[in-house]
C-alpha cells in the first residue's frame, strides 16, 4: 500500500495537499490483507486517521465487490461524492457504484399521483411545501427525497407520498417499471461497490432470515463504517414493532368482503386505550402479563385472515402476497412476546403508542447474519475501545475472532487541547447541580466567546441550559428542535459567538473545523438510563451490569462527545467536563484512559489563558 499512501505514493502525487500518515498506510495494509485472505478485521481508527480512503483502496485493489455501510445516509452520499472519485482517480480504476437506501427515502409515483389528484394539507405551511416537491418532480431521475434538502424526510407530504412497503404492489403496479426504489435497487444488483446504510443492512439480513428473499445483492466483502451504532441499529432491525395503526392500515386495504368479515373482530382489540396510548400508563415500560394476553388474543384472528387471503387469487387481489407478509410479521411478533431471550416495551410518543420486542443477546444474531452472508468483515469507527482494549465491542457483535487494530489519532491533542473539570459544583444529581453548572457554563463562554457546544444528556436540560443561557449571555444561542440540524450547524459555522445546545444527536456525527468550534461543554458522563428495558434486560444478565455494559457504552459515548472538537491538525479547543464523577469516583479513570492523552485543569484560570492563546 506505499504505492498509494508512501511519501511518493499516487496520493501525494495527485494531490500536492496530501499528508502522509503511518497509520492510514498500516490500516490500508490490513484491510488488503484480510480481504485477500477472506478474514474479519476490527479497527479503532482514531481522529485524523483516514480511515475512509483506507479501506476504499483496498476494495478497489483487490477487484473484490462490497457492500458498503454506514450508520448515516450523510456518509453515504459523501462516499458516493467525494471519497469514491478520489479513488477512482488515484488507482485508475472505474468500478460501478451504487448508493441504496430505504424503501421511506424515494418517492412513489402511484401515491404522488393519488395525492396530487386530492391534495390534502393538514396545515397551511404545507402548501409551499407541495409546490417545491412539484418543482423537484419536474427534473429528478432518482426520486430520492435527499435532493430536496429544505424539506425533511419526515415531512407529511413526503411521508404521504413514499415507497412505503404497506402501499407496495411490486411488480403489479402500473408504474413498477418506472419506480425509483425498484430502479434503485437494480442499480444496486448490477454495481461492483453498494453503498447502504445499517438500517437497510440489517433489514436485509433480517428478510434474508425468513425466506421472504433479499433487498440487497450477495457481496463477498463488508465494510462498517461507524460500526460504534452497529448493536443499537441490528436491535431494531433484528426485533419488532407493532402499532395499531399498522393494523388499521391493513384493515383498510382488504378487499371489501374481508373487511366486512374481519375489521370488527380486530377493532373491538383496537379500539382498547391501551392501544392508542391514552391510558394513564407511563411513557416507555415493560410488557405486563396482562399486555402479553391481550397480544396473545390477536393470533388466531391472524391466522384466519392469513387462510382467507391465502385463498384469494393473486390476479384478483394484488395486494394479496403483501398483506400475507406484512401479517406474518405480525404472527412473528406475537410468538416473540413468550420468548425470555426478547425483552418486551411499550413507548408512546405524540404518534400514538408502539409495541416494540428486542433481542437481549444480539451479538450471536450480529455473527450468524454477518459472517453466513460475507467472507471478509472491516469493522471500524474512531470510538470502539475501552481502555485500549477491543474486547466489549468484539462481544457486542459477536466476532469475537476477529482481528483488532488499534491505530490512533494523527492529532496532538496534548499540545492542542486541555481537559477543564471545575472544582466545587455539586453532585450531578442534586437539584443545586443546574443552577451551579449554569455560572460556571457562563464564565467558560465568556472566556471563549462563545464558539462551543454544550452536549446534554437529556432533552430537560437542552432546554433549561438554552433557556438560561438566553437570559444570562447576549450570546447566539441555537437549540436543538429550534431548526433542522443541518441547519443548525450550518448557522453555528456562520455566525460569530454561537452555542449550541444538543443532546445525543449531536454528540456524533457533526463535524466543524475551525476556530468556529473551540469548545466543548459535556453536561454529565453519558451513563444509559436505568430503567431503559433493553439496557436493563442486558445488564441484568451480566455479572457485573454496572462495570461490564454500562460504564462501556458511557465510555464510547464519551469519546463520540468530545470527539466533536478537534477534526484537523489546526483545530484547537478546550474539553469542559461539569460532573466531578469523572475525577471523584474510581470509574472515572476508566473515561481517562479511554480518551486521547490531554492536559487536566482544574483552574478557570489556565482555561483563559489557554483560549488568550488563539
Amino acid at each position: 500500500m506505499k504505492r498509494y499512501f508512501g511519501p511518493s505514493g499516487k496520493l501525494s502525487r495527485t494531490f500536492p495537499d496530501y499528508e502522509v500518515r503511518e497509520p492510514q498506510n498500516e490500516m490500508a495494509k490490513a484491510v488488503f490483507h484480510a480481504i485477500e485472505n477472506e478474514q474479519h478485521l476490527i479497527v479503532e481508527a482514531g481522529t485524523g486517521v483516514g480511515k475512509t480512503l483506507a479501506y476504499l483502496i483496498p476494495i478497489f485493489e483487490s477487484e473484490k465487490s462490497a457492500l458498503i455501510s454506514t450508520a448515516t445516509k450523510v456518509l453515504q452520499h459523501q462516499l458516493l461524492e467525494k471519497d469514491i472519485p478520489v479513488v477512482k482517480e488515484v488507482t485508475g480504476m472505474n468500478p460501478e457504484v451504487a448508493i441504496l437506501k430505504g424503501r421511506s427515502n424515494y418517492l412513489c409515483l402511484l401515491r404522488k399521483e393519488q395525492f396530487a389528484l386530492n391534495p390534502l394539507f393538514k396545515s397551511k405551511r404545507d402548501i409551499p411545501v407541495w409546490s417545491e416537491v412539484k418543482a423537484w418532480l419536474s427534473y429528478t431521475e432518482t426520486g430520492d427525497f435527499s435532493e430536496l434538502e429544505e424539506v425533511p424526510a419526515y415531512h407529511p407530504i413526503l411521508t404521504g407520498i413514499n415507497a412505503d412497503r404497506n402501499y407496495c404492489t411490486g411488480s403489479k403496479c402500473p408504474f413498477y417499471t418506472e419506480c425509483h426504489f425498484y430502479r434503485a435497487r437494480k442499480k444496486a444488483q448490477k454495481a461492483q461497490i453498494v453503498l447502504v446504510n445499517h438500517h437497510l443492512l440489517f433489514a436485509d439480513l433480517s428478510v434474508k432470515e425468513t425466506n421472504y428473499g433479499a433487498i440487497l445483492p450477495l457481496h463477498p466483502v463488508l465494510v462498517v463504517d461507524e460500526a460504534h451504532k452497529l448493536e443499537d441499529i441490528a436491535s431494531s432491525q433484528f426485533g419488532g414493532t407493532f402499532t395499531a395503526r399498522m393494523v388499521s392500515i391493513l384493515l383498510g386495504q382488504l378487499p371489501a368482503e374481508l373487511k366486512l368479515r374481519h375489521s370488527g373482530i380486530f377493532r373491538e382489540i383496537l379500539d382498547d386505550p391501551f392501544f392508542s396510548g391514552e391510558t394513564e400508563l407511563k411513557q416507555r415500560g415493560v410488557f405486563s402479563d396482562e399486555m402479553t394476553d391481550k397480544f396473545l388474543s390477536m393470533k388466531p384472528l391472524f391466522e384466519n385472515l392469513r387462510k382467507d387471503l391465502a385463498g384469494l387469487e393473486p390476479e384478483a387481489f394484488e395486494m394479496r402476497d403483501n398483506l400475507i407478509q406484512r401479517i406474518t410479521s405480525f404472527s412473528s411478533f406475537l410468538d416473540k412476546l413468550q420468548d425470555t431471550d426478547f425483552v418486551k416495551y411499550f413507548e408512546s410518543n405524540r404518534a400514538g403508542r408502539q409495541f416494540r420486542s428486542v433481542p437481549i443477546d444480539i451479538s450471536t444474531k450480529i455473527e450468524q447474519a454477518l459472517t453466513g452472508n460475507f467472507e471478509s468483515i472491516i469493522m471500524t469507527s474512531a470510538t470502539l475501545s475501552v481502555r485500549t482494549k477491543l474486547d466489549f465491542f468484539r462481544n457486542r457483535v459477536g466476532l469475537k475472532e476477529a482481528e483488532g487494530k488499534l491505530l490512533a489519532s494523527t492529532f496532538d491533542f496534548k499540545k492542542n487541547t486541555i481537559l477543564y473539570v471545575p472544582e466545587g459544583l455539586p453532585e450531578v444529581n442534586c437539584e443545586e447541580f443546574r443552577p451551579s453548572a449554569v455560572a460556571e457554563i457562563v464564565r467558560i463562554l465568556e472566556a471563549s466567546e462563545g464558539r462551543a457546544f454544550l452536549l446534554c444528556t437529556s432533552h430537560r436540560n437542552v432546554s433549561y441550559f438554552s433557556s438560561e443561557l438566553r437570559k444570562r449571555t447576549k450570546l447566539n444561542v441555537l437549540k436543538q428542535g429550534e431548526s433542522s440540524a443541518p441547519g443548525l450547524i450550518g448557522r453555528f459555522a456562520m455566525e460569530k459567538n454561537s452555542v449550541l445546545v444538543g443532546s445525543f444527536s449531536f454528540w456524533e456525527g457533526v463535524d466543524v473545523k475551525g476556530e468556529a468550534l473551540s469548545c466543548v461543554i459535556i453536561d454529565r458522563l453519558p451513563f444509559p438510563q436505568p430503567e431503559e428495558p433493553v439496557f436493563k434486560a442486558r445488564a441484568e444478565r451480566m455479572d457485573n451490569g454496572f462495570f461490564g455494559y454500562s460504564i462501556p457504552l458511557a465510555v464510547l459515548q464519551y469519546k463520540q462527545g468530545l470527539g466533536r472538537l478537534i477534526r484537523s491538525k489546526e483545530d484547537k479547543g478546550i474539553f469542559v467536563v461539569l460532573d466531578g464523577r469523572l475525577l471523584s469516583k474510581r470509574y472515572g479513570k476508566i473515561f481517562l484512559d479511554s480518551f486521547y492523552p490531554v492536559q487536566l485543569t482544574r483552574s478557570i484560570d489556565k482555561v483563559k489563558k489557554f483560549l488568550a492563546q488563539f
